[in-house]
């Protein structure tokens, strides 16, 4: 299959094209925010110049003032095919910026579209007419479909005490859109208590009218994607209410709890050390024991997900369970499961659909044919890029 695919991986932007290699896209932008923040950190430096302060305050415990551009927080959080070929959209948040970028030319060249201090954006969707559907999060925790024109104004087109995220046009449609919507529950203080199973709904921009295309209160249908044809595609998996409580885990971890309280005391003073003289309270060298990693994790529609720990339904390299399944609802029949251990898909104008296990990345064509692509890490989100038009 010669197809070129962008995706996240480890909050980094890649690039597959055709049957070569992947590789890293750099975000200039995030790349300049990081430069501003840390200058501006380093301007500050003299609050913590002493070694006393460097102990309170500083970078040993407390994380202090970064040298690195890599130590500034800055995630891709969503990324979406253009118009054109080779052209790609993606949103970048920082502690205090949210911004949209298109990138041109399989990476060659960027352009800033829209950046806000405070707005928060994700799921981007690029319509036939260039309008780029997104979802909008809001400080009280909910989320509304957002519409941004041409021009770069954004707007607000849902509203309620809900979820409303992964907006998707259908195909060939520049009036129509597809979401996932979930009910928010309150306590009395008005806090979150919870949040409910999520729906599909539709939403015609024309009319105003929207409709619930699929629902189920025991199951989450996530990441709606529609064809011309009106057959709809998403992600069903089980709904959970809250975390599952293992009895066994649970006695485990009591057993566990002054061991695991112990170490961790001998670990601060072991960092205790290593600060004032240098040597840490073993002697254990790099090679003579086996060395911890710190865990790669990821949370995807409230599910944390970590790519060092299996778990039930789990097999390989995939990073969630087989109930999390790639389903498709033609008009009028019966739900038809296409694959399993789907974490992301994307579905082509074409039909074909690339989908990933968090892993690994497929390519489903429209007979039914599946052929492996990529394997990564962490991988979040994946799209096709736009095909050249073919010459007549």
């Amino acid at each position: 299959m010669t197809c070129t695919i962008a995706y996240i991986s480890d909050c980094r932007l890649r690039l597959k094209q055709s049957n070569g290699e992947p590789r890293t896209v750099e975000s200039r932008y995030g790349e300049t925010i990081k430069q501003r923040v840390l200058k501006g950190r380093q301007r500050n430096a003299w609050k913590t110049n002493s070694r006393s302060n460097t102990f309170l305050y500083g970078e040993a415990l407390w994380g202090g003032v970064a040298k690195d551009v890599n130590a500034v927080p800055m995630n891709i959080t969503s990324i979406c095919r253009g118009q054109e070929p080779g052209q790609f959209l993606y949103s970048l948040q920082s502690d205090s910026l949210c911004g949209i970028l298109r990138v041109e030319n399989h990476g060659e060249e960027e352009k800033r579209l829209w950046n806000k201090h405070d707005q928060r954006v994700r799921f981007l969707d690029v319509g036939t007419d260039g309008r780029i559907a997104c979802s909008l999060e809001n400080k009280l925790g909910t989320a509304d479909i957002g519409i941004m024109s041409t021009e770069g104004g954004l707007r607000e087109i849902t509203e309620g005490d809900s979820l409303d995220t992964a907006p998707r046009w259908v195909i060939g449609s520049s009036s129509r859109l597809v979401f996932q919507s979930a009910g928010i529950g309150r306590d009395r203080e008005g806090h979150m208590a919870g949040v409910g199973p999520f729906c599909v709904e539709s939403l015609d921009l024309e009319t105003g009218d929207m409709s619930t295309l699929i629902q189920d209160p025991s199951k989450d249908f996530l990441t709606p994607h529609m064809d011309a044809s009106q057959t709809l595609y998403c992600i069903r998996r089980p709904y959970r209410t809250g975390p599952e409580v293992k009895p066994l885990q649970l006695a485990k971890d009591v057993l566990l709890f002054p061991f695991r309280m112990i170490y961790a005391v001998f670990e601060f003073f072991s960092v205790f050390s290593q600060f004032f003289t240098g040597k840490k309270l073993t002697t254990t060298t790099a090679g003579g024991a086996r060395q911890k990693q710190m865990p790669s994790y990821m949370v995807i529609w409230g599910n944390y997900i970590d790519a060092q720990q299996g778990g039930e339904n789990k097999t390989g390299d995939d990073l969630v369970p087989s109930s999390w399944e790639l389903i498709r609802i033609k008009y009028g029949q019966k739900p038809e499961v296409l694959a399993t251990n789907v974490l992301s898909f994307d579905l082509s104008p074409e039909g074909d659909i690339v989908y990933t296990n968090g892993s690994s990345i497929f390519h489903l064509s429209p007979d039914g044919k599946k052929e492996k692509l990529v394997k990564d890490t962490m991988v979040e989100q994946v799209v096709f890029l736009p095909k050249a038009a073919a010459v007549a």
